[in-house]
């Protein structure tokens, strides 16, 4: 059948040439969840209502979030000369970035079909598909988180100045994103601690540096948040379900 025709030359496109496979695959996803919503939207999603009207005032910090998704919103909205469909490329521009960061990451360790592989089937999860027309700090988080892992392996893997320095803007670019990015700084630090080659790589200059430079970059948001009383922070906790001890725990778990 035709349907079973385009199945096996698709399967033997990724076989034999995975490279060109995986950047059909990005350019076909994010042109489809560009192009859906833009023609079949009656209006844009909450989030992006939102961003529009705070990155508009290009502040360093607002009550709900940290600042960068509403800089990026606003500067994509201006640059497309007001074009709302410039949310749902952005989106896909973040989608696309995460499968890149996959797919360079997979490439060294399970080979080019194996790091395709691992891009499609990270394409079955919900939130590479059905929420991204909504541009929020959740759907920039995404890349952000995929590159800081890509930038710590080749950091221990690799060594070079250039990974750790790049590590620090990221995860400072994270900062400016979402908070719980914070998490990754414990975790990539046990993970060094846990193995020799990243024992060997936390001896070199370049995780201090990188580091050090990651905290400037992170040092205009942070300066605001201590003039803000928290406000980000203390919004989270202003929530119904967070009031108590036991609301907290509860929500952490859901």
């Amino acid at each position: 059948s035709m349907a079973q025709l385009m199945i096996d030359v698709i399967l033997n496109c990724a076989k034999t040439r995975p490279a060109a496979s995986f950047w059909a695959f990005v350019l076909i996803h994010g042109a489809l969840w560009t192009l859906l919503p833009a023609l079949f939207y009656s209006a844009p999603p909450i989030d992006v209502v939102e961003l529009l009207a705070w990155g508009r005032e290009w502040q360093l910090g607002y009550f709900k979030h940290p600042p960068l998704a509403a800089w990026a919103l606003e500067a994509g909205y201006q640059l497309t000369g007001g074009g709302i469909w410039s949310a749902y490329l952005l989106s896909q521009l973040a989608i696309g970035a995460t499968f890149l960061a996959i797919w360079r990451l997979g490439r060294p360790i399970v080979g080019d079909l194996g790091a395709l592989i691992a891009v499609v089937a990270a394409d079955g999860i919900f939130y590479f598909t059905v929420p991204t027309p909504e541009f929020n700090n959740n759907v920039l988080q995404m890349p952000l988180w995929a590159w800081s892992a890509l930038l710590f392996h080749r950091g221990v893997t690799r060594g070079g100045l250039k990974y750790w320095l790049g590590l620090g803007g990221v995860l400072a670019a994270l900062f400016y994103t979402k908070y719980s990015g914070g998490l990754l700084v414990p975790l990539f630090l046990a993970i060094a601690l846990a193995s020799g080659e990243g024992r060997r790589a936390l001896a070199t200059r370049g995780p201090w540096l990188g580091a050090a430079f990651g905290f400037v970059l992170a040092l205009p948001h942070l300066v605001w948040m201590l003039g803000s009383d928290m406000a980000a922070i203390a919004y989270v906790f202003a929530q119904d379900r967070a009031h108590s001890l036991i609301g907290r725990l509860a929500y952490a778990l859901e």
